[in-house]
């Protein structure tokens, strides 16, 4: 994959399901990839709000099998339940 001057923006969370991205190797696969960026973003929803019951940061994943070149710069957006409630 290569992403020069672009992004990778992923859909706000629906019902508390977040996504992941893979680029790589499946099961089964021969073959070699790469990720080579050039002022590439990438913008990921996370829920950081946490409580006494739920200490985890759910969050969008890009997960890469392979090798990596360049830079990409990560937007964090958070996406928590108040932020969801609507205001009167």
């Amino acid at each position: 994959m290569r992403l020069i001057d672009s992004s990778i923006v992923f859909k706000k969370a629906t019902g508390g399901n977040y996504q992941t991205l893979h680029i790589g190797k499946l099961a089964g696969d021969t073959l070699d990839y790469t990720y080579v960026a050039s002022d590439a973003r990438l913008f990921v929803n996370a829920s950081l709000a946490t409580d006494s019951q739920n200490k985890r940061v759910r969050a969008d994943k890009l997960l890469i099998y392979g090798n990596v070149y360049g830079k990409t710069k990560v937007h964090v957006v958070e996406f928590s339940v108040n932020s969801r409630k609507k205001k009167p």
